[in-house]
């Protein structure tokens, strides 16, 4: 046991000597070992600096959509609105209000509500205008979009079908118009009507440094003093807790197929959509962001490394002679390749320690001019550590190879 030990101390012992000859011989070329590092720099800064915005706008948009809603689902004319197929969206049939109806007869849904709106102009106090999203909805609205209420109330099934003037702000639009005081019972001006605030809702905090609580919600009936609701009107439905997602999925889909008059032959003039899906749709572009990031960073990585193998080359060249001295006095061949293969995972390690506080102050400094945030985590810094050093054993297993190979008499004979 006791040589057992001596002998692990041995092996210590020797890297650490190692360790540090490798130091003063990188420490002695500062300027080529600094210049040696730069490709590895260069892509490790890439890949963190990446991942770090990449990881901290995936977990903002990942909270935003999981409070949508596990259970809700959205039917929309068409999700290309967003993607520039405003020709499609115009050209389908708008949603009715009686759908409604239809949806929450669907055993399994808790319940269907219609939200339609626009950006609208409401008057503050003090006489300002602030820009907001008016959208209107009915009373069962907070069943489906997950939000109490820290001030006052939502609207009622009463207020809805008599059309009063009632509404509740979002967080941001009363923090604006009347700071941390409670608002209810006060009255505003909206788009030139004046609607008394019933309510506060909840914040639903930021993504992408846009606020998701610049809103305010009317009874849906109320809209047509200011547009046709039914032109822009969209559907929510919120599945009950123990119903399985996919077969209401597929009632939904015959539900709005019945009601819509579409025959087999036809294809869907509507869309479901749910968070699942929205976070599904934002995981695969944020995988295809990753994968060019990695790609460019490959690239960097590669000619770090042909840039470590040709130096340790040009190393193991001027060194010869050291090599062959050494060998001659006793020093065994996998003792000079554990010599430049240290010098080697050095070099690519310090490209890399140095990659990593790069990309963190690139990431950090993108997060402070842009709404994206920056969050990198720890596995990332490990795999960006475990990179280097794969790099760097690749790039020095030839060189080191080469040095450990020369013979002692040829070596010492070898003049530059």
């Amino acid at each position: 046991m006791s040589r057992l030990i001596q002998r692990f101390a041995g092996a210590v012992k020797l890297e650490a000597e190692n360790v540090v000859s490798a130091f003063r011989s990188l420490w002695a070329n500062k300027m080529r070992s600094a210049l040696t590092t730069t490709g590895i720099v260069i892509g490790v800064t890439t890949v963190t600096g990446v991942a770090s915005l990449v990881q901290g706008l995936n977990r903002q948009v990942t909270d935003a959509l999981g409070g949508l809603g596990a259970g809700t689902v959205y039917i929309q004319k068409t999700p290309g609105m967003m993607m520039g197929n405003a020709r499609e969206y115009f050209r389908r049939r708008d949603f009715r209000f009686e759908d409604i109806d239809e949806l929450e007869r669907i055993d399994g849904v808790l319940a269907a509500v219609p939200l339609t709106g626009w950006y609208t102009l409401i008057k503050a106090p003090d006489g300002r205008e602030i820009a907001v999203e008016l959208t209107g909805t009915s009373a069962d609205w907070p069943l489906v979009g997950h939000k109490n209420t820290v001030f006052g109330r939502f609207f009622t099934d009463f207020e809805v079908s008599s059309r009063r003037d009632v509404c509740v702000l979002g967080a941001d639009v009363a923090e604006r118009l009347y700071g941390a005081d409670d608002p209810t019972g006060s009255v505003m001006d909206l788009a030139g009507r004046r609607m008394i605030v019933i309510g506060v809702l909840e914040s639903s905090g930021e993504v992408m440094g846009e606020t998701q609580d610049n809103i305010v919600f009317v009874p849906y009936t109320v809209l047509g003093n200011w547009t046709d609701p039914k032109s822009r009107l969209s559907l929510a439905v919120e599945i009950e807790a123990r119903a399985d997602m996919d077969r209401m999925l597929e009632n939904i889909e015959a539900c709005m197929r019945r009601i819509r008059g579409l025959s087999i032959e036809d294809d869907n003039d509507f869309e479901l959509v749910t968070a699942d899906q929205l976070i599904e749709t934002y995981s695969n572009v944020s995988a295809g962001i990753y994968a060019a990031m990695l790609a460019i960073s490959a690239i960097a990585l590669i000619v770090g490394s042909i840039g470590i193998a040709n130096i340790m080359l040009v190393s193991v060249t001027e060194r010869t002679r050291e090599i062959g001295l050494r060998k001659a006095l006793g020093a065994k061949s996998s003792q000079i390749l554990a010599q430049f293969l240290t010098e080697s995972v050095i070099l690519a390690l310090a490209g890399g320690v140095l990659g990593i506080v790069g990309g963190s102050v690139l990431a950090i400094v993108v997060a402070s001019l842009t709404p994206i945030p920056a969050g990198l985590e720890a596995w990332s810094v490990i795999v960006a550590v475990l990179a280097s050093a794969m790099v760097g054993i690749g790039a020095g297993v030839f060189p080191a190879m080469r040095a450990a190979g020369l013979e002692p008499v040829r070596a010492l004979g070898y003049n530059q």
